[in-house]
């Protein structure tokens, strides 16, 4: 609505005015259906081309970079792998608003954890029947300390979160450490 479009603007431009490199995305929880059991995944539905630098897709037969298809869902090994579905199959997803599709995977890129999909804005809408928002912001601060550039966005109304993806990566070195051990 018009109070997430006014926030998204002025992160934006608190964004652009300290040059940090960003882009915008749809960002949302879901679940996915697997026999008789539901597990949780997470869509990013990102433009074609704007994921370079945030997300490295590498394609798990040839190597290569994956981009965002236009249609269906890029989906990680251990998925792919785990139950077993393969490009071109389907997965029962519900988006977070319960909407059920049937989601084409259209790509399976190197990655053991979590449950990233990666859809284009054509390929969300085609498959869920809305059309997806942006709502969250991928950054690269740069120099910047990401205190600083917290204490820059603690005024914008709509705000939720600032998470930074390096304490992410050692969380969860962490817990695969423990896993292994």
């Amino acid at each position: 609505g018009k109070e997430n479009a006014d926030a998204a603007a002025e992160i934006e431009t608190i964004l652009n005015q300290n040059n940090l490199e960003h882009i915008s995305v749809h960002r949302e929880s879901g679940v996915f259906q697997a026999g008789d059991s539901l597990s949780s995944m997470t869509l990013v539905v990102a433009e074609n081309g704007t994921l370079d630098g945030y997300f490295a897709l590498k394609d798990i037969d040839s190597g290569n970079m994956l981009d965002v298809p236009d249609s269906g869902a890029l989906v990680p090994r251990r998925f792919h792998e785990y139950y077993r579905i393969d490009v071109g199959g389907t997965v029962p997803a519900y988006d977070s608003g319960i909407n059920l599709c049937k989601l084409p995977v259209a790509g399976v890129f190197e990655n053991y954890y979590g449950q990233l999909f990666f859809l284009s804005p054509q390929g969300y809408e085609e498959s869920f029947k809305v059309a997806p928002e942006p709502n969250c912001f991928y950054v690269k601060t740069g120099g910047i300390p990401l205190s600083e550039l917290q204490k820059k966005l603690e005024g914008v109304q709509g705000l939720t979160r600032v998470a930074d993806a390096a304490t992410e990566r050692v969380m969860i070195g962490q817990f695969t450490s423990s896993l292994n051990f």
